[in-house]
């Protein structure tokens, strides 16, 4: 087992307990709730044939350090796509990060709604009118900025034609679908060459919460952030994307022999379970 890799979950599954521990400590029962099941979620990992780690029983909650709400699970189909996507595609792919000004915790809901309703029902609908289709796929983000207060913004991979826009078009159509020219919205927008675009949609499509160490320290800003992010769909695909999106046939988290339970949370790292328990799926 590479020490790295494992150090890297150490820190995910300090992360996952601690974030549990803010959680718990609210007086709001689906908090709480939310909280038993982050806490399950990083207890016990689960060994890959590829030598993966993923957690034995996956919570299913967007801002899990852990599972990351069953990204890799959402994140396959649209990658697996990727190849008949590009060999049909006569254009341009194009990533983008759509962003607003800062918001406090306490608007934080209301500006993400706000935000996937423009792109969804206003620049999607503009870009459809000029092109005759709209591809893309996008994901909700929410980062701490350095003043303390929340960043939201959307990150999109879209198809276009050849040569069809640039940054300045898309900042035009993203200010104008919001009306938002009074509050100084940005659009930052790149070509990505074919032999990128799997790394850069895997980017794309990551936590809509991350979550680090740091962050612990800001109790107030988390419960926000993860009250905000309840029951909001962070990711949605049209066009091209969902057209050519395919299923994995097999669960990242599939029960096989050569993924069984192996390490186990003590409270600091994860170490490996007793040798009765591990030998039942052989060697690492």
């Amino acid at each position: 087992m590479n020490q790295v890799y494992l150090n890297a979950w150490n820190t995910r599954g300090t992360i996952a307990y601690g974030v549990a521990e803010i959680l718990a400590g609210s007086e709001n029962p689906t908090l709480q709730a939310r909280a038993r099941r982050l806490a399950s979620c990083g207890h016990l990992l689960r060994a890959h044939p590829d030598g993966k780690l993923s957690p034995a029983y996956a919570c299913g909650d967007a801002i899990c350090p852990c599972c990351g709400g069953r990204r890799e699970r959402i994140t396959c189909q649209y990658i697996n796509g990727l190849p008949k996507l590009l060999a049909a595609h006569d254009g341009d792919i194009v990533s983008a990060c759509f962003t607003v000004q800062n918001v406090t915790a306490h608007n934080l809901r209301s500006e993400l709604g706000r935000i996937n309703a423009v792109f969804t029902n206003h620049f999607l609908r503009a870009l459809k009118y000029r092109l005759g289709t709209a591809s893309y796929i996008k994901k909700l983000e929410v980062t701490q900025a350095v003043d303390g207060k929340a960043h939201p913004h959307i990150h999109a991979m879209l198809a276009l034609p050849h040569r069809w826009t640039d940054n300045y078009s898309m900042l035009t159509m993203w200010q104008d679908a919001g009306r938002m020219r009074d509050i100084v919205p940005d659009v930052y927008s790149r070509g990505v060459p074919p032999a990128e675009v799997i790394r850069e949609l895997r980017y794309i499509l990551k936590q809509p919460l991350r979550i680090n160490r740091r962050m612990l320290n800001d109790p107030s800003f988390i419960l926000a952030a993860a009250t905000s992010l309840y029951g909001i769909r962070t990711t949605s695909a049209g066009g091209a994307f969902r057209q050519f999106a395919v299923s994995r046939s097999q669960s990242p988290v599939a029960h096989g022999p050569h993924d069984r339970v192996r390490l186990e949370w003590t409270g600091t790292e994860y170490q490996p379970l007793p040798a009765a328990l591990a030998s039942e799926a052989g060697p690492w």
